[in-house]
């Protein structure tokens, strides 16, 4: 289930297209965010959601790296901040997870950092972050619906945008 709907959004899209040009150079780090707050848990098939270690449901902040890049992680270290959440209380789910939010940071496939945070108990709507740097950009960050290159643009603005840095990348290499 990786990725879900994230590997569609217009401002990945955009992202991949200047990384495949070579706009980025060589990432060297990396993040992702996703928030999904919810006072009560989510029901699921057979319950499976309620409890679940932040981490072991990646898709959505890992979705930038891997299908910008086509990479992969290849080491990880996370730290999981316990929750005052009744549902995250280690009695009260069946993963015994004590974890609302947990923060990974990985090695990834061409020798750089990624840090990727997910969290059931962070007050807020939920929200997917991403943000890079690269040997060649000091950095850019994408949010669903918004970038630097095309801050609160409509979709076609952004394939604008896209456009002409992947032909200034193909020109300058």
């Amino acid at each position: 289930m990786m990725f879900e709907t994230s590997y569609f959004h217009d401002d990945l899209h955009a992202m991949r297209q200047i990384y495949q040009a070579g706009g980025f150079g060589k990432l060297v780090y990396s993040e992702g965010e996703y928030y999904h707050y919810t006072a009560e848990p989510i029901d699921s098939y057979n319950g499976w959601r309620i409890g679940g270690p932040p981490q072991w449901y990646p898709t959505h902040s890992n979705a930038y790296y891997v299908g910008v890049t086509a990479g992969s992680f290849t080491e990880v270290s996370c730290l999981g901040i316990p929750s005052l959440t009744k549902w995250l209380q280690p009695e009260n789910n069946r993963y015994r997870n004590p974890f609302g939010t947990e923060i990974a940071l990985f090695r990834t496939s061409e020798g750089g950092m990624s840090r990727m945070a997910v969290s059931w108990t962070r007050p807020a709507t939920a929200a997917k972050w991403a943000g890079c740097a690269g040997s060649e950009v000091r950095s850019t960050e994408s949010t669903r619906g918004r970038s630097r290159t095309c801050h609160r643009s409509p979709a076609r603005r952004c394939r604008r945008a896209s456009k002409r840095a992947v032909t200034e990348a193909r020109t300058a290499s």
